[in-house]
Order: C-alpha cells, then structure tokens, then sequence
C-alpha cells in the first residue's frame, strides 16, 4: 500500500502536467486554434506541397520556406507570418519573438504582449482560418 500513495502522486503530477501542456498554445479563440492545428496536420503529412504553399503565398523563397518550417509547426509559421503582416514587422521578427516565447507563452499570450487589439487580431484570425493552403 504505501508504495502506491507517491505512484498516485506521478501520475497526478504527470497528468496535470499533460493539461497544462495541451492548453499551453491556444489563442483564447476556438475557430482560430483549431485552424491552427488543422494546418499543422496538413503540413506534417504533406510537408512538400505546404512549403509549396507558402512559398507562393508569403512569397519567400525555397531556402527560406525550408528553414521556417524545421523551426515551426504550420500553423504556428501561418501565424507568424500573418501577425508579422499585421504588425508591419519582418517575418524574422516575429519568428525570433515566437520561438523565444513559445516554451513559456501560449498564443494568447503572445498576441497580447505585441500589442495586438480586437482588429488585427480579426484580421490575422481570418487570414489564418481562411488560409487557401488546407
């Protein structure tokens, strides 16, 4: 018995560790994250024809569309390039702000420290949903 009270505390911790994991990249918008991870479905299973994409739609190059994409998941890149648009900022700006941030920021968060407001957010959220590549 008493080996089993700390295996009950791991799995307790594991599991609420799991939550906070899972919750860790939402945007606050559910139309929005599940766009998100549509996208990120599509260009893990289609890598190729997503680099494509984006090449022509952000119009970057295969060298860059190669190095984008073994940083960020696909709907992590879309959102940074659309929030990069919205902001007037490089894409490497807010490429270099995500990945610093992401580890201990969800999207939400990030989307607020950059000063993104109701407008621009609407912007990038319709951008992103309605992205033409899935």
């Amino acid at each position: 018995m008493s080996k089993l009270i700390p295996f009950f505390f791991l799995l307790l911790f594991v599991g609420f560790s799991n939550v906070k994991a899972q919750s860790k990249f939402t945007t606050g918008d559910n139309e929005l994250d599940n766009s998100i991870a549509v996208v990120t479905k599509y260009s893990r299973s289609n890598m190729v024809a997503f680099q494509d994409a984006i090449i022509g739609k952000y119009n970057i190059t295969n060298e860059q569309a190669q190095t984008y994409t073994a940083k960020l998941s696909g709907g992590d890149l879309l959102m940074v390039f659309e929030i990069a648009s919205a902001l007037n900022k490089t894409k490497e700006e807010i490429t270099d702000f995500y990945t610093a941030n992401r580890v201990k920021k969800n999207w939400l968060e990030i989307i607020k420290e950059l000063g993104i407001k109701d407008k621009a957010f609407e912007t990038i959220k319709s951008k992103v949903v309605n992205n033409g590549i899935v």
